[in-house]
Order: C-alpha cells, then structure tokens, then sequence
C-alpha cells in the first residue's frame, strides 16, 4: 500500500485512479527481487524463469486517445 500511496502522491494524480494503482503496484512487486527468495522474483519461482520487463511504461505518464 506504501508504495501505492507514493506513485499517486509522486505523480500528483487523483484518489479516483488508486484501484489501477494498487494493480500496478502488485504487478510490479511480483517482478521484483526480493532477498528473501535470494534474489528472486516471486514470478521466477512461480513459472520458472525471469518475466519479461521490456513492455513497462513509466507510471503516470501523459497518453493521447487515437
């Protein structure tokens, strides 16, 4: 939830946004390593290999509807 809170505050978005929020932020912790799992991602030792990161996008960042 901490780091919930701090991608809103830091971007400056409204409470209305904080269920993507919290998505987000479990998203992104499930593809962190952590020492407990000796430098491991929780999803490397779910499926067995390192997620793939290279479609991540910079959180609150400006998008145009096409």
């Amino acid at each position: 939830m901490e780091m919930a809170r701090c991608l809103l505050y830091e971007k400056k978005m409204p409470l209305k946004f904080w269920a993507k929020t919290v998505n987000t932020t479990s998203y992104l912790l499930n593809r962190m390593t952590t020492r407990v799992l000796r430098d491991k991602t929780p999803y490397e030792i779910w499926y067995g290999f390192k997620p793939n990161v290279d479609h991540l996008k910079v959180f609150g960042s400006p998008c145009y509807v096409l």
